[in-house]
């Protein structure tokens, strides 16, 4: 099959996650037949007997194919399995994933999968988000203020700026089909793991510009639960970071007691300069090495050479006593003479500081393969 009979829109199935419709889906399912798309995957994510004519009708009147979960498993458990299924085809280049709740046009759907195709024409495997305009009065401040909160988090992060991290409208090459199944999360959560996975795994985010759409300035149909859900998604932001902050605790706890150790049983516990230089180093160096590898190993998953990343280890390390010594001594100037205080404010903006060097040079897949 040559190039130009691969990069048409019957080569892109269009993903439909549902869960408990309204019968508008079927004029959504119409519209989007009505463009070119050939193949629609609709996901019946529990919905009960209820709506079982509506996705009946979109068999048997559409051609959709329908997936049933018999009990509601999440979007993200949704997505996964159509992933699954779309997969076994031939010859596709790749999905589009929209919502079922009106938030999508149609001729918004036919302009990221003809973003998607035009990766596919020029050989580039790139993320298609279509993004929306989130700064007009109809979008629920709610809605605005957690899309701002996540953009400045993924651009501190990834340092790439990303308009409309929460978006549903997504191109996926097909290259990326597999890799997106293994993201955490089956629930509104997953889409967030599922962008940081994409950003990790260095693969190029297209935006393209799509309407905004929430009826009267509210979704009615979403089942976002607003507490619990937002909560899963900040865990995926900030679960990584509480991997480092525990790597570091059992760090310390390995090193305190490194040091009690040596220096109990190589100097006798003498409390001289030599004798607690030595165990401090000692100490230091066996802790590093611990979590070297728990930070390499588990929190960022980086699958570079060990010599390569060990040697930007300490090169950070050396880095950040140098500049604690300093800071902690001018702060402590600032701060009239509270060195306590000085060292705690001076580490903990090191500390996060370290997290980041180490996330996006330290640990950086140069290759780009799998990062958490």
């Amino acid at each position: 099959m040559n190039l130009s009979e691969t990069t048409n829109l019957a080569n892109v199935p269009v993903v439909i996650p549902a869960l408990e419709p309204s019968r508008a889906l079927l004029d959504y399912i119409e519209s989007l037949k009505a463009l070119g798309f050939r193949k629609i995957f609709l996901v019946d994510d529990g919905s009960g007997s209820r709506f079982t004519q509506i996705f009946t009708a979109a068999r048997m009147q559409y051609g959709c194919d329908v997936i049933t979960h018999p009990v509601n498993l999440g979007k993200g458990a949704a997505l996964k399995s159509a992933f699954r299924e779309v997969s076994k085809l031939k010859g596709i280049v790749g999905v589009v994933t929209a919502d079922a709740d009106g938030q999508h046009s149609a001729p918004d759907v036919l302009t990221v999968a003809e973003a998607l195709l035009a990766g596919v024409k020029t050989n580039q495997q790139s993320l298609i988000l279509g993004t929306r305009s989130l700064n007009t009065r109809d979008v629920p401040w709610k809605s605005r203020l957690g899309n701002t909160l996540t953009s400045a988090l993924v651009k501190l992060l990834f340092g790439k700026y990303i308009a409309d991290t929460q978006t549903g409208l997504r191109g996926i090459p097909v290259a990326m089909l597999e890799s997106q199944q293994q993201v955490p999360g089956n629930r509104f959560e997953y889409e967030m793991g599922a962008l940081f996975k994409a950003l990790a795994d260095k693969v190029t985010v297209v935006e393209v510009p799509i309407q905004t759409i929430y009826p009267e300035g509210k979704n009615k149909e979403t089942h976002f639960r607003p507490l619990v859900d937002s909560a899963k998604i900040y865990f995926v932001i900030f679960g990584q970071f509480m991997g480092f902050a525990s790597s570091s605790l059992i760090s310390f706890l390995v090193d305190i007691a490194l040091f009690v150790f040596i220096i109990d049983t190589f100097f006798g516990g003498s409390s001289d300069p030599v004798s607690v230089v030595s165990s401090v180093v000692l100490a230091r160096v066996g802790s590093s090495l611990l979590n070297f590898s728990l930070n390499k190993g588990l929190v960022f998953s980086n699958q570079e050479q060990k010599r390569k990343t060990l040697t930007r280890y300490y090169l950070l390390a050396v880095s950040v006593l140098s500049l604690s010594a300093a800071g902690s001594a001018v702060m402590a100037q600032v701060l009239d003479g509270r060195v306590v205080w000085a060292k705690i404010l001076v580490d903990s903006m090191l500390f996060v500081l370290s997290y980041l060097i180490q996330r996006r040079w330290v640990f950086k897949n140069e290759t780009g393969k799998t990062t958490k």
